[in-house]
C-alpha cells in the first residue's frame, strides 16, 4: 500500500528522535522501513505500533546500538578496502567508456579496447555488485524492487557479454545485444518509472 505523507513524516520523526550521527545509516533505515511498511502494513491496527515492531526486529537492542555496530563495520579494514575497490571500479569504467567514446569520435587508435574495458567493468562487475550490495543490506527490500533490480542486472550482463562477443567476432552477439536492450527497455524502464510515479503520487491516508 502507498504510504501517506503523514506516515512518511512519522517514520522520519521516529528516526530523527534517535539523533543519528551516521546520516547514511539514517537514510537507509528510512528507505527500509518505508519499503517494509508499503509491503506489509495492511491498514489494520496502529501504524505507530507497526513501525515500532519493525524497528525492534531490525535493532532489538536499540537503534543507537545498531549505529555503533554499523560504524564499527564501516570503518573496519576489509569493509573499507572493498568499498574503495567498488567505487574505483565504477570510476575506471566511467573513465574508460568516456575516453573510448572520445577516441572513437576522433578516430584515434585504442578506442575499441577502451570501450571494451569500460563495458566489462561497468556491465559485468560494477552494476551486478552494487545490486548485490543493495539486496544484502536491505535497501532493496520489496519483491517488486528486487524484481526490477534483477531485471536490470540481467539486461546489463547480457549487453556486456554481447559487446565482448562482438569484439571477439563470436556468433550470436547481435541477438544477445538486442535481447539485453529489449529487456532493459520493455521491462526495467517501465518498472523503474512506475516506482518513481508511486513514490511521488499523492495519498490521503493518516497515521493512526
Amino acid at each position: 500500500m502507498k504510504l501517506s505523507r503523514s506516515q512518511l513524516e512519522f517514520i522520519q520523526e521516529q528516526l530523527s528522535n534517535e539523533r543519528f550521527r551516521n546520516h547514511e545509516l539514517k537514510e537507509e533505515l528510512f528507505d527500509h522501513l518505508c519499503s517494509v511498511a508499503e509491503e506489509k502494513y495492511t491498514g489494520n491496527g496502529s501504524f505507530k505500533d507497526f513501525v515500532e515492531k519493525e524497528t525492534h526486529e531490525i535493532a532489538p537492542h536499540g537503534l543507537k546500538q545498531l549505529e555503533v555496530h554499523t560504524n564499527y563495520a564501516s570503518y573496519s579494514k576489509p569493509f573499507i578496502a572493498m568499498k574503495k575497490l567498488t567505487y574505483t571500479t565504477g570510476l575506471l569504467a566511467s573513465v574508460s567508456l568516456a575516453t573510448g567514446i572520445l577516441f572513437k569520435l576522433m578516430m584515434w587508435p585504442g578506442a575499441t579496447m577502451l570501450l571494451l574495458i569500460g563495458v566489462i567493468l561497468l556491465f559485468l562487475v560494477f552494476i551486478p555488485y552494487m545490486a548485490y550490495e543493495g539486496m544484502k543490506s536491505g535497501v532493496v527490500a520489496k519483491t517488486i524492487d528486487k524484481t526490477r533490480v534483477l531485471i536490470g542486472v540481467i539486461s546489463s550482463v547480457i549487453v556486456g557479454l554481447s559487446v565482448v562477443s562482438k569484439s571477439l567476432h563470436l556468433t550470436g552477439a547481435n541477438v544477445a545485444f538486442v535481447l539485453g536492450m529489449a529487456l532493459f527497455i520493455l521491462a526495467f524502464l517501465p518498472l523503474y518509472f512506475i516506482k518513481l510515479y508511486k513514490n511521488n503520487a499523492p495519498s490521503t491516508q493518516k497515521v493512526d
